[in-house]
């Protein structure tokens, strides 16, 4: 009798750790952008009526030795930044208007992103995409306007996931939560991100992700062209956002942008940016400051 309790006993044990053990299995990479897809439905909202000002410092540094070879060129460039996510599928893009480049004012009169953004209709659409392209040019290296944070928030939303091989790729702590790094690895063309000739720039994103709650609190892209002309000269084009809360709104918002981009004069270049004096609009078409 007692061996039939003990047996039974070790059978209940069994069946409540498999159900433990079961429970607490981790999510899978599926499950976790599940969550951040559910995230992003209020937070694209939320993110999408805020502008701060961006302070990005770029340079290139060509060779290591003495003379004109180690001479470093440093541009820093001031900016009002936007988080809009565009109607229907423009994307999740944002605005730079750049105010100065290295102490010099580049900014023509008229209205200010936010003004310009506030009336949302087309015309004023244009207008800020025109503002955002007229702010591409003053980056070291090829012109582009795709060192803006909400690039990969856009890369990684929902409709373009069938794009990608999805994974896990580890768990890191950032921000003091625990993430789970998720990888995205583009393997459908034509690619979302183009040359500027129109050829394809493959993109892995990798996203460090709250697997509880979808919260996103970095975030990296990587560009690779297929062509690999330059595979042994330099790194692949590279953004890194990392987001903080703001106590201030409530809010993740994006707190420090890295880049790693290619100068085909000078070589390989960084630059950093970083976010402040967060605050939104609304549509009394007036800045709410706090």
């Amino acid at each position: 009798m007692l061996r039939r309790v003990l047996a039974g006993c070790g059978l209940a044990l069994a069946v409540s750790l498999g159900l433990d053990a079961e429970q607490k299995a981790p999510p899978t990479a599926e499950q976790v952008l599940s969550r951040l897809d559910a995230y992003f439905e209020t937070y694209h909202v939320a993110l999408g009526v805020m502008v701060a000002d961006e302070r990005l410092v770029q340079y290139v540094a060509r060779g290591t030795g003495s003379g004109v070879n180690a001479i470093r060129v440093t541009r820093e460039i001031h900016s009002e930044v936007a988080f809009v996510d565009l109607p229907g599928e423009a994307g999740w893009l944002g605005f730079r208007d750049v105010r100065t480049v290295s102490g010099k004012n580049v900014r023509a009169p008229g209205p200010t992103l936010a003004e310009v953004l506030l009336r949302s209709d087309e015309d004023d659409f244009t207008q800020a995409r025109a503002l955002l392209l007229a702010g591409a040019r003053h980056n070291l290296g090829e012109a582009r306007t795709t060192n803006l944070p909400t690039v990969p928030l856009e890369l990684m939303r929902a409709r373009h996931r069938w794009r990608y091989d999805i994974r896990i790729e580890g768990y890191d702590k950032v921000e003091g939560q625990r993430t789970a790094m998720v990888v995205l690895t583009e393997g459908s063309t034509p690619s979302i991100v183009r040359r500027g000739d129109g050829g394809d720039l493959m993109a892995r994103v990798v996203g460090w992700i709250e697997p509880e709650t979808g919260r996103l609190w970095r975030a990296e892209v990587r560009l690779e062209d297929p062509r690999l002309i330059f595979a042994e000269r330099h790194r692949p084009t590279t953004l890194r956002v990392h987001f903080k809360a703001n106590k201030d709104h409530g809010l993740i918002v994006p707190d420090r942008m890295e880049e790693w981009f290619y100068d085909s004069v000078r070589g390989d270049g960084f630059g950093e940016a970083r976010y402040r004096n967060f605050r939104k609009f609304d549509t009394a078409a007036r800045l709410v400051r706090f």
